[in-house]
């Protein structure tokens, strides 16, 4: 009869085996992830990100300087609203650049919450390379664009109220306070919140989510994501 601590020592080699394999897996997605950074990721997000400074200061800047003109109540003939956009522009292109660094560290926790350490613990010499390179990219894909939306969504927020109150401040120096639309509000700020005060009606229709999510579709396809996915997945699969 076979004896518990009998296998004992064979429980304790298949662990050993499944800790050591874990981390070479885990090893073996790092190496990958910081090549597709460095050679991939890194160059894309910086043709992303001046391309999209120059959308916003072209498209969303003049809506964000002649929202805070007609919240503020002002006579807008007054107001120089071409030059108050030139003098945003430093500020958006430094924001912008913030969002690099905020862009690839959302990557880079996609990659590790996508189980791809897991998936390939549990590969079995039947399983075929192009199954296996098929649910990484899929597993991927799928978790590192649920970790840059929200990124994105929160800088393009951020951005447009920073801005919003500078060009406020300058036109109207004492502070004012805004009541916003609360429907507006409700979709921007969830509705468990109360809508920020100091924003007015009209910056609402620059911060609405159709506005933000047009910008993301423009700007970040899927198929910026899935470049520096493949190269993770064709060096880990050996298809690269």
């Amino acid at each position: 009869m076979v004896k518990l601590h009998h296998l004992l020592p064979f429980t304790l080699l298949a662990t050993a085996q499944a800790s050591f394999l874990k981390d070479s897996a885990s090893a073996f997605v790092s190496l990958a992830l910081d090549r597709a950074i460095q050679h991939t990721l890194r160059p894309n997000i910086l043709s992303i990100t001046s391309s999209l400074n120059t959308h916003l200061q072209s498209e969303i800047l003049p809506q964000i300087v002649a929202a805070a003109v007609v919240d503020s109540g002002v006579d807008a003939s007054k107001i120089n609203q071409a030059a108050m956009v030139k003098s945003q522009a430093p500020k958006l292109k430094q924001q912008t650049k913030a969002l690099e660094g905020e862009l690839v560290k959302a990557f880079t926790k996609g990659i590790k919450n996508a189980g791809l350490v897991q998936t390939l613990v549990n590969v079995t010499p039947a399983t075929p390379i192009t199954t296996l390179a098929k649910t990484l990219k899929e597993q991927a894909i799928a978790s590192t664009e649920a970790q840059v939306k929200p990124v994105v969504a929160a800088w393009y927020n951020s951005t447009v109220i920073s801005i919003y109150k500078d060009v406020t401040k300058t036109i109207t120096p004492t502070s004012a306070t805004f009541q916003p639309r609360s429907e507006g509000a409700r979709v921007l700020y969830g509705r468990q919140e109360q809508p920020k005060k100091e924003l007015g009606d009209k910056i609402l229709d620059v911060l609405n989510v159709a506005t933000m999510l047009g910008i993301y579709a423009l700007f970040f396809p899927v198929a910026i994501i899935a470049a520096p996915i493949a190269i993770i997945v064709g060096w880990i699969t050996g298809q690269n």
